[in-house]
Protein backbone atom coordinates (compact mmCIF):
# COMPACT_ATOMS: atom_id res chain seq x y z
CA UNK A 1 0.00 0.00 0.00
CA UNK A 2 2.63 2.55 0.97
CA UNK A 3 5.53 1.20 -1.15
CA UNK A 4 5.53 3.98 -3.54
CA UNK A 5 6.14 6.06 -0.80
CA UNK A 6 9.17 7.04 1.67
CA UNK A 7 7.78 8.51 5.36
CA UNK A 8 9.29 10.03 8.11
CA UNK A 9 8.70 11.57 11.47
CA UNK A 10 10.44 13.88 13.82
CA UNK A 11 9.16 14.95 17.01
CA UNK A 12 11.11 17.42 19.03
CA UNK A 13 12.57 20.88 19.54
CA UNK A 14 14.43 23.00 16.68
CA UNK A 15 17.18 23.23 18.90
CA UNK A 16 17.68 19.71 19.59
CA UNK A 17 16.91 20.38 23.48
CA UNK A 18 15.10 17.70 25.49
CA UNK A 19 11.32 17.38 25.57
CA UNK A 20 9.94 15.25 28.35
CA UNK A 21 7.79 13.09 27.73
CA UNK A 22 7.95 13.36 24.07
CA UNK A 23 9.61 9.74 22.55
CA UNK A 24 9.45 7.84 19.20
CA UNK A 25 7.44 5.07 20.69
CA UNK A 26 4.50 6.95 21.87
CA UNK A 27 4.39 10.01 19.72
CA UNK A 28 6.08 9.41 16.01
CA UNK A 29 5.29 6.03 15.77
CA UNK A 30 1.45 6.20 16.18
CA UNK A 31 1.69 9.38 13.73
CA UNK A 32 3.64 7.31 11.52
CA UNK A 33 1.27 4.80 11.50
CA UNK A 34 -1.77 7.57 10.79
CA UNK A 35 -0.45 8.70 7.85
CA UNK A 36 0.58 5.33 6.62
CA UNK A 37 -3.23 4.40 6.74
CA UNK A 38 -3.70 7.95 5.50
CA UNK A 39 -2.14 7.35 2.23
CA UNK A 40 -4.10 6.69 -1.34
CA UNK A 41 -4.88 2.79 -1.50
CA UNK A 42 -2.93 1.39 -4.64
CA UNK A 43 -1.82 -2.60 -5.66
CA UNK A 44 1.25 -4.10 -4.35
CA UNK A 45 4.39 -3.36 -6.14
CA UNK A 46 6.55 -5.80 -7.65
CA UNK A 47 9.27 -5.91 -5.18
CA UNK A 48 12.75 -7.56 -6.21
CA UNK A 49 15.72 -7.62 -4.05
CA UNK A 50 19.16 -6.32 -5.33
CA UNK A 51 21.47 -8.70 -6.53
CA UNK A 52 24.04 -7.50 -3.79
CA UNK A 53 21.48 -8.23 -0.94
CA UNK A 54 21.58 -11.89 0.31
CA UNK A 55 20.23 -13.91 3.67
CA UNK A 56 22.67 -15.26 6.15
CA UNK A 57 22.28 -16.76 9.21
CA UNK A 58 24.75 -15.00 11.78
CA UNK A 59 25.61 -16.06 15.83
CA UNK A 60 24.96 -13.69 18.51
CA UNK A 61 27.07 -12.40 20.37
CA UNK A 62 29.61 -12.29 17.91
CA UNK A 63 27.75 -11.08 15.17
CA UNK A 64 29.64 -13.65 12.67
CA UNK A 65 28.20 -15.97 9.82
CA UNK A 66 27.15 -19.20 11.53
CA UNK A 67 29.43 -21.02 8.84
CA UNK A 68 32.23 -19.36 9.80
CA UNK A 69 31.67 -19.55 14.10
CA UNK A 70 32.74 -22.02 16.42
CA UNK A 71 29.69 -24.03 17.74
CA UNK A 72 30.53 -23.19 21.26
CA UNK A 73 30.71 -19.22 20.45
CA UNK A 74 27.06 -19.54 18.65
CA UNK A 75 25.29 -18.54 21.90
CA UNK A 76 22.31 -17.88 19.57
CA UNK A 77 21.00 -17.63 15.79
CA UNK A 78 19.36 -14.82 13.85
CA UNK A 79 18.98 -14.37 10.49
CA UNK A 80 20.22 -11.26 8.93
CA UNK A 81 20.52 -9.40 5.69
CA UNK A 82 23.86 -9.26 4.11
CA UNK A 83 24.84 -6.30 1.85
CA UNK A 84 27.71 -7.70 -0.88
CA UNK A 85 28.96 -10.49 1.66
CA UNK A 86 29.86 -8.12 4.26
CA UNK A 87 28.71 -8.94 7.76
CA UNK A 88 29.76 -6.29 10.80
CA UNK A 89 29.42 -7.66 14.21
CA UNK A 90 26.34 -6.93 15.76
CA UNK A 91 26.91 -6.33 19.41
CA UNK A 92 29.75 -4.20 19.74
CA UNK A 93 30.92 -3.81 23.37
CA UNK A 94 31.88 -0.38 23.82
CA UNK A 95 32.37 -1.20 27.83
CA UNK A 96 35.45 -3.64 27.74
CA UNK A 97 38.03 -2.95 25.44
CA UNK A 98 39.34 -6.31 24.61
CA UNK A 99 36.54 -7.24 22.94
CA UNK A 100 33.96 -10.18 22.56
CA UNK A 101 36.59 -12.70 23.10
CA UNK A 102 38.42 -13.44 26.26
CA UNK A 103 40.57 -16.76 27.04
CA UNK A 104 39.83 -18.01 30.91
CA UNK A 105 42.29 -20.36 32.41
CA UNK A 106 40.50 -22.63 35.03
CA UNK A 107 42.23 -25.22 37.72
CA UNK A 108 41.97 -29.07 36.03
CA UNK A 109 40.11 -29.91 39.59
CA UNK A 110 37.88 -27.52 41.02
CA UNK A 111 36.97 -25.45 37.64
CA UNK A 112 37.59 -22.34 39.16
CA UNK A 113 38.84 -19.63 37.34
CA UNK A 114 43.15 -19.24 37.72
CA UNK A 115 45.87 -18.11 35.75
CA UNK A 116 49.01 -19.98 34.39
CA UNK A 117 51.17 -18.45 37.03
CA UNK A 118 49.31 -20.00 39.93
CA UNK A 119 48.56 -23.17 38.51
CA UNK A 120 50.96 -25.20 36.06
CA UNK A 121 48.03 -27.47 34.64
CA UNK A 122 45.61 -24.88 34.29
CA UNK A 123 43.28 -25.32 31.49
CA UNK A 124 42.40 -22.77 29.05
CA UNK A 125 39.18 -21.79 27.09
CA UNK A 126 38.62 -19.13 24.74
CA UNK A 127 34.99 -17.71 25.42
CA UNK A 128 32.51 -15.83 23.89
CA UNK A 129 31.54 -12.99 26.21
CA UNK A 130 28.01 -10.77 25.81
CA UNK A 131 28.32 -6.81 26.01
CA UNK A 132 28.89 -5.74 29.16
CA UNK A 133 25.03 -4.42 29.60
CA UNK A 134 23.83 -7.38 28.17
CA UNK A 135 25.28 -10.02 29.85
CA UNK A 136 23.60 -9.14 33.15
CA UNK A 137 20.25 -9.81 31.74
CA UNK A 138 21.70 -13.61 31.21
CA UNK A 139 20.32 -16.25 33.84
CA UNK A 140 22.36 -18.38 35.64
CA UNK A 141 21.02 -21.53 33.14
CA UNK A 142 22.15 -19.19 30.44
CA UNK A 143 25.50 -18.16 31.64
CA UNK A 144 26.19 -21.98 32.66
CA UNK A 145 25.18 -23.04 29.13
CA UNK A 146 26.79 -20.37 26.99
CA UNK A 147 30.24 -21.22 29.35
CA UNK A 148 30.45 -17.90 31.35
CA UNK A 149 30.25 -18.78 34.34
CA UNK A 150 33.84 -19.92 35.00
CA UNK A 151 34.48 -16.26 34.29
CA UNK A 152 33.07 -15.16 37.12
CA UNK A 153 34.78 -17.16 39.95
CA UNK A 154 38.16 -16.78 41.08
CA UNK A 155 40.06 -19.41 43.12
CA UNK A 156 41.30 -17.98 45.57
CA UNK A 157 44.38 -18.76 45.95
CA UNK A 158 45.21 -16.76 42.65
CA UNK A 159 42.48 -14.05 42.76
CA UNK A 160 44.38 -10.83 40.64
CA UNK A 161 44.85 -7.96 42.42
CA UNK A 162 42.13 -5.94 40.57
CA UNK A 163 39.63 -8.44 41.45
CA UNK A 164 39.91 -7.10 45.01
CA UNK A 165 37.29 -4.46 44.58
CA UNK A 166 35.16 -6.22 42.22
CA UNK A 167 31.64 -4.95 42.49
CA UNK A 168 29.43 -7.88 44.74
CA UNK A 169 26.56 -8.04 46.79
CA UNK A 170 26.57 -8.18 50.43
CA UNK A 171 23.68 -9.61 52.43
CA UNK A 172 23.00 -12.20 50.21
CA UNK A 173 25.79 -15.36 49.71
CA UNK A 174 24.57 -17.34 46.35
CA UNK A 175 22.94 -20.39 46.87
CA UNK A 176 21.53 -18.95 49.69
CA UNK A 177 17.79 -21.05 50.90
CA UNK A 178 15.42 -18.24 52.37
CA UNK A 179 12.25 -18.76 54.31
CA UNK A 180 10.27 -16.09 56.20
CA UNK A 181 9.12 -15.72 59.56
CA UNK A 182 6.63 -17.97 60.89
CA UNK A 183 3.12 -16.30 60.18
CA UNK A 184 4.27 -14.15 57.42
CA UNK A 185 4.19 -14.94 53.52
CA UNK A 186 6.97 -12.23 52.14
CA UNK A 187 10.74 -12.28 52.61
CA UNK A 188 11.93 -8.83 53.29
CA UNK A 189 15.86 -8.39 51.65
CA UNK A 190 18.34 -5.77 53.10
CA UNK A 191 21.30 -5.74 50.20
CA UNK A 192 24.43 -3.58 50.03
CA UNK A 193 26.28 -2.63 46.60
CA UNK A 194 29.80 -3.11 46.95
CA UNK A 195 32.83 -1.41 44.93
CA UNK A 196 30.45 -0.02 42.16
CA UNK A 197 31.18 3.47 40.14
CA UNK A 198 28.57 6.06 40.15
CA UNK A 199 24.66 5.38 39.94
CA UNK A 200 23.57 1.69 40.55
CA UNK A 201 20.65 -0.11 39.33
CA UNK A 202 18.95 -3.99 40.84
CA UNK A 203 17.46 -6.08 38.48
CA UNK A 204 15.61 -8.73 40.37
CA UNK A 205 14.55 -11.19 37.77
CA UNK A 206 15.92 -9.11 35.20
CA UNK A 207 13.65 -6.25 35.98
CA UNK A 208 14.96 -2.77 37.32
CA UNK A 209 13.27 -2.42 40.55
CA UNK A 210 15.50 0.21 42.49
CA UNK A 211 18.30 2.73 41.26
CA UNK A 212 20.69 4.94 42.94
CA UNK A 213 21.40 7.80 41.68
CA UNK A 214 23.66 9.15 44.51
CA UNK A 215 27.32 7.40 44.93
CA UNK A 216 27.26 7.00 48.18
CA UNK A 217 23.57 5.28 48.93
CA UNK A 218 24.80 1.91 48.29
CA UNK A 219 21.63 -0.25 50.31
CA UNK A 220 18.19 -1.33 48.48
CA UNK A 221 15.08 -2.97 50.60
CA UNK A 222 13.33 -5.93 47.99
CA UNK A 223 10.08 -7.84 49.38
CA UNK A 224 10.17 -11.30 47.90
CA UNK A 225 6.84 -12.94 47.84
CA UNK A 226 7.45 -15.93 45.32
CA UNK A 227 8.74 -19.29 45.81
CA UNK A 228 11.22 -20.75 43.79
CA UNK A 229 14.72 -19.91 42.26
CA UNK A 230 15.98 -16.21 42.03
CA UNK A 231 17.98 -14.16 40.56
CA UNK A 232 19.64 -10.73 41.47
CA UNK A 233 21.35 -8.14 39.12
CA UNK A 234 23.66 -5.36 40.30
CA UNK A 235 24.94 -3.41 37.54
CA UNK A 236 26.70 0.24 37.92
CA UNK A 237 26.82 3.20 35.33
CA UNK A 238 30.31 1.58 34.29
CA UNK A 239 28.89 -1.59 33.27
CA UNK A 240 30.35 -3.32 35.83
CA UNK A 241 28.20 -5.99 36.96
CA UNK A 242 27.31 -9.56 39.21
CA UNK A 243 24.70 -11.56 40.48
CA UNK A 244 23.57 -13.76 43.08
CA UNK A 245 21.33 -16.60 42.44
CA UNK A 246 19.32 -17.94 45.44
CA UNK A 247 15.98 -19.98 46.41
CA UNK A 248 13.06 -18.86 48.30
CA UNK A 249 10.89 -21.50 50.37
CA UNK A 250 7.46 -19.92 51.14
Amino acid sequence: MVDSYTLGVWIGRPDGTPNPGFFGANVAAPLLQQIAYALPKRGELNRSKPATVSSSVICWPLGYAAEKTAPEHCHQQRSAWVLAQTIPPTLPDRLRTRGLFETVWTHPATGLRTLPHCQANAQAQKIARWPALLEVWLSAAEKQHYGLTQAQHWDPDCQPHFNASKIRVNGLKPGSRLRPVPGHTHIPLTLEAVATQGPHYWLPGGKLVAQSQHQHKKTTRLVLDSAGQHSIALIDSAGNHTSVDFWVDL
